[in-house]
């Protein structure tokens, strides 16, 4: 087969020639190493310059990548999703603990909120040892907001004004704004609230948690009743159980006992 150029390709001609093909593939560079800036003895030039043009250009481009390394990426900050954990807390029982670590389970951070409840009413007057009970409880989780909030907002501090300080909150320590939403019983239909449309208006939402074995009134029930403490213990943590044993909570001799304030026993 006559040749015309180095590649052996005859100008309007089709050419089936394995050995033709061979000389019109170049060579890999792994196949054409030889001793540094040198191309490969037995080459034909126009191999040996394809050589060297791989060689300079892959060092180019080795440089280039040494000098100008792309700057890390930032992390992106995801979204925190808060779900605030409100309650009376008059005791807390082991069905609001199951309940809080149910929350977490699902990837959420879980304030807990104690209602200080209404300033005409008597859960006022309990607030003191209904968070203490909360605390013993969740040392590391109960956020005192309504003490914060009811200054500026009154009594009852309504829901939507605790979601918003979360949300406040928790924008302030991650820089990002939160998903908040108020955890809610399974029994519990928020669009009956008075708040409900600002609520939802703002972005918040409902969290509904599962049912719950256990109601604080069983227990205060129960101990009223003069039921022993192998009757109700179980519906509450130990520290709990011991707690209203050694300050004689929720008997009729405590209802008889007039008093405004119970911070003597925080």
């Amino acid at each position: 087969m006559r040749e015309t150029s180095p590649s052996g390709f005859i100008p309007g001609t089709v050419v089936h020639d394995e050995a033709h093909y061979a000389r019109m593939t170049p060579r890999r560079p792994a196949d054409m190493a030889g001793v540094a800036g040198m191309a490969p003895v037995g080459l034909r030039p126009y191999q040996r310059d394809f050589v060297d043009a791989y060689q300079h250009a892959r060092a180019v481009a080795d440089e280039a990548a040494r000098l100008f390394k792309p700057p890390p990426a930032k992390a992106v900050k995801t979204a925190r999703k808060v779900a605030v954990f409100g309650l009376t807390g008059n005791p807390p029982t082991r069905s609001h603990a199951s309940s809080v670590k149910w929350l977490q389970a699902q990837g959420f951070t879980v304030p807990v909120v104690v209602s200080m409840g209404h300033e005409t009413k008597d859960s006022l007057r309990t607030y003191p040892i209904r968070a203490k009970m909360c605390e013993m409880e969740w040392p590391d989780l109960v956020w005192r907001v309504e003490e914060e909030l009811w200054p500026r907002v009154g009594l009852p501090v309504f829901t939507y004004d605790i979601l918003t300080a979360a949300r406040d909150r928790w924008t302030q320590i991650d820089g990002v704004a939160p998903e908040v939403f108020a955890a809610i019983g399974p029994d519990i239909d928020p669009r009956k609230w008075l708040g409900y449309p600002e609520i939802m208006k703002a972005g918040f939402d409902f969290q509904p948690l599962p049912q719950a074995e256990f109601r604080s009134t069983l227990v205060r029930d129960a101990v009223m009743s003069g039921a022993g403490v192998d009757k109700w213990g179980r519906m509450v943590s130990p520290q709990i159980a011991d707690f209203i044993l050694r300050h004689r909570l929720f008997t009729r001799d405590a209802l008889r006992i007039n008093r405004t304030d119970l911070s003597y026993l925080t």
